[in-house]
């Protein structure tokens, strides 16, 4: 009885680990693919910020290897990068984060995300809420 107990353990434990990993893989899978700024938000912290138009052309792609890879820092949108290279930061799709390199010597920023509607909007760590909304340009 014993071991059809502890069989029993077992095999619903590999079951419960194999559907948590299918879970993040279908996660991110909404969210793969080119997406481009439409909309930045800057709340000076009352609540009243809006999203307003976002004129720079920039673009981001998430990959099913685990990175964002952009033409423009996360830690800073401003700073564009060179010819032909790009920056890649990692994310994590289970949790809805992304992890920047070390900005601005303060350590690693986690940003996070979420899908609204057809829109990604990515939400950065600070005080007064700044959050960029995109919508997806190709899968």
């Amino acid at each position: 009885m014993m071991k059809k107990l502890f069989a029993l353990l077992l095999l619903s434990a590999f079951v419960t680990s194999c559907s948590e990993d299918g879970n993040a893989k279908s996660e991110s899978a909404d969210i793969l693919g080119q997406w481009k700024v439409i909309e930045i938000l800057v709340d000076p912290g009352d609540g009243s910020g809006t999203f307003e138009p976002y004129t720079e052309d920039w673009k981001m792609t998430f990959s099913d290897d685990g990175h964002i890879y952009s033409y423009y820092s996360l830690c800073d949108p401003t700073i564009h990068a060179s010819g032909d290279t790009f920056f890649g930061f990692p994310y994590i799709a289970s949790a809805n984060r992304v992890v920047t390199e070390d900005c601005f010597n303060e350590g690693n920023w986690q940003l996070t995300y979420e899908l609204v509607g057809e829109n990604l909007i990515l939400h950065y760590p600070f005080t007064e809420e700044v959050s960029y909304k995109f919508v997806r340009v190709a899968n």
